[in-house]
């Protein structure tokens, strides 16, 4: 087995259970009650802590983007002359046998890149590229879904990670799991008010408007509607259910985003909606 250094050896010990239990109760007892404009302040101080007491070189969270197939730094604390930031890249690509334990709920450990097992052959290109020596990742979870990714990382040597500094890194990801779930609840129920108050003010607008004044409310709701969704278009259609087609009626398109010739959906989704089905796509749809 691999000879720890003694200075991480001396970290780790001198991290008593007392010590522990204070940076533990401290960052916990700092959540408690924070406004979400605060948060983003309070989890880098968080991080800093947590690098400064395991003798760490960075400490990282980041968001599980599902559509993407990505982890997305976004908080993040790192010595001097350590980055803070990973190149942007989809994980599933660049670490797949990582993404796919941390998916599962099980986190993703190594001591050295050797540690790492065949079929992670990928994963050891890309730690080797970002110059990671030594990593721990933590999922965490809110319900059954993958929201974040608390890691541990180690770019000056090699590090072994004894099963009691395990067990506290699963500890610290549940204090931010914790946060995490409140922050998504809270963001959930800001976004259903907003929707509400959408419907109200479309439906609204288009019950008191007639003849030319109708165009320009169904223009203002796509508009509004596009803005609400972060979509970069959105389209009216009008069905004509006797020949079987959709023809547009309003289009709209964020600023930037680059105008389509005007097309039909494919013939499969127009009878799909015709039906009163929902239709979904995605990139992985298209060639």
């Amino acid at each position: 087995m691999r000879t720890q250094p003694v200075q991480e050896r001396e970290a780790d010990a001198g991290l008593g259970s007392r010590e522990f239990e204070l940076l533990l109760s401290g960052i916990a007892s700092d959540f408690i009650g924070l406004p979400l404009g605060a948060l983003d302040d309070r989890v880098v101080d968080a991080l800093r802590r947590i690098v400064l007491a395991f003798d760490l070189d960075r400490s990282t969270i980041s968001e599980a983007d599902v559509p993407v197939a990505e982890l997305r730094v976004t908080h993040s604390w790192a010595r001097p002359g350590v980055a803070t930031q990973l190149p942007r890249g989809r994980t599933a690509l660049s670490f797949p046998w990582a993404e796919m334990r941390l998916r599962q709920g099980l986190p993703v450990v190594f001591s050295s890149l050797a540690d790492l097992p065949a079929e992670a052959a990928v994963d050891r290109a890309s730690y080797a590229h970002i110059g990671l020596r030594a990593h721990v990742a933590m999922p965490i979870r809110v319900g059954d879904a993958l929201v974040s990714v608390h890691s541990f990382g180690m770019v000056r040597a090699e590090r072994d990670w004894p099963a009691p500094t395990l067990a506290r890194m699963r500890l610290l990801a549940n204090v931010f799991g914790s946060l995490f779930a409140r922050k998504l609840a809270q963001e959930s129920m800001e976004e259903q008010r907003a929707f509400d108050a959408l419907l109200v003010d479309v439906s609204t607008a288009l019950a008191s408007a007639a003849g030319e004044r109708a165009d320009s409310a169904l223009r203002r709701a796509c508009e509004d509607a596009g803005a609400f969704l972060h979509a970069d278009r959105l389209t009216l259609y009008r069905a004509d259910p006797a020949s079987g087609r959709l023809s547009s009626v309003h289009a709209w398109r964020a600023s930037g985003v680059d105008t389509l010739a005007p097309a039909e959906p494919a013939p499969e989704a127009m009878r799909a909606v015709l039906d009163g089905r929902i239709v979904r796509t995605g990139s992985a749809d298209h060639p």
